[in-house]
């Protein structure tokens, strides 16, 4: 549809300026987020060969020791205010989320030296195609940016060490990730213990005429847009079409196909607009309805019943989502053990959320 039911609410209108001055300081800061970032798994590294602080100076504040690789505080507290940065950009999250992110930074530092030592196990070596190709993006992204032309040649080793280690961890998810195809008799229990995932969704092929308000308007607006929505329900009753109407009148781009909006199953609009629709039989023309954009009214022109699919029709999606939900759950749980096939020691006194999962 040129479906207004999805679209989301525009913010601000469209300035060429304004877009060239938000692209450029993007720029920047996504050229300075990708120095910072790369640099940070390098110094955990750095961390071994640091010298002992002189005689008298409190040693530098410890996250974790893994393998015999330091991981300083700072770098763990770094790295977490990245993540917060990245994953709550829109306020202060609560606490048990923070928790939450707090250990999942901790045990992807500590997993970050770990699967080096696991890649050397498994012989896997960084993908170096892979890793150029990566850099030349960055050089091709930033050309004309005064920050990475600055910073480029002193970054480029943290950044390099970044990719092949991301490399490193890519590779090992696929030797990690390959597992045995399920059995046809484990295909048939997965297919009867979730008839949900093989059922396809009543849909509701619909038609619409939209009289479009801006969600700021007063209510008088609304009120006269819904007043005039009911003209055009009293037209249809008297015999005009409605695709006319939707032609004439529809602010939605489906006015171009007499309001068309083709099938919509639920889960593609508000489930209060389902329950308004589901009264309709076919040929039936709703009340007018508010929605995000205006006033709407609708036509139902066919409705599809749901159906469960037999086995036979759907065994090959059924091997996928069981497949691919064996193959996380593997990945999911190498992750959780690494640790504790290695020497890892977690500051615990100084990182307490970490009490009851380190080593």
């Amino acid at each position: 549809m040129g479906r207004a039911l999805l679209r989301p609410t525009r913010f601000f209108a469209y300035h060429p300026y304004r877009v060239q001055m938000i692209s450029h300081r993007l720029a920047r800061f996504a050229v300075s987020a990708a120095i910072s970032l790369a640099a940070l798994p390098v110094l955990a590294q750095q961390g071994q060969d640091a010298p002992a602080p002189p005689h008298g100076q409190a040693a530098v504040a410890t996250f974790a020791v893994v393998e015999g690789v330091t991981i300083p505080a700072d770098l763990y507290n770094a790295a977490l205010a990245e993540q917060i940065r990245q994953k709550f950009y829109h306020g202060k999250p609560p606490e048990a989320e923070i928790d939450k992110v707090r250990r999942e930074v901790g045990r992807r530092l500590i997993n970050d030296i770990l699967l080096e030592h696991e890649a050397r196990k498994f012989g896997i070596t960084p993908d170096s195609e892979m890793v150029d190709a990566e850099i030349a993006k960055y050089d091709a992204r930033y050309s004309d940016s005064p920050v990475w032309k600055e910073r480029r040649e002193s970054a480029l080793p943290a950044l390099r060490a970044k990719l092949e280690r991301d490399s490193l961890r890519e590779r090992i998810e696929a030797h990690v990730r390959k597992i045995p195809e399920p059995t046809e008799a484990e295909l048939r229990a997965y297919y009867e213990a979730h008839p949900d995932k093989f059922t396809e969704p009543e849909q509701d092929h619909l038609a619409m005429i939209l009289l479009k308000v801006d969600p700021s308007s007063p209510t008088s607006v609304w009120t006269l847009a819904e007043q005039e929505a009911g003209k055009l329900v009293d037209r249809i009753a008297a015999g005009e079409p409605f695709e006319d109407l939707a032609a004439l009148h529809s602010g939605d781009p489906s006015a171009d196909q007499g309001g068309d909006l083709g099938y919509i199953h639920r889960g593609m609009v508000p489930e209060a607009l389902h329950l308004e629709l589901d009264s309709l039989a076919n040929g039936d023309i709703s009340k007018p309805i508010r929605i995000l954009e205006g006033i709407a009214v609708f036509k139902l022109l066919d409705r599809k019943p749901s159906v469960h699919h037999t086995f036979e029709h759907v065994r090959e999606r059924a091997s996928g989502l069981l497949g691919r939900e064996r193959e996380d759950e593997a990945w999911s749980s190498y992750l959780e053990n690494l640790s504790k096939h290695y020497k890892v020691e977690i500051n615990t006194d100084a990182f307490p959320v970490f009490a009851d999962v380190a080593g």
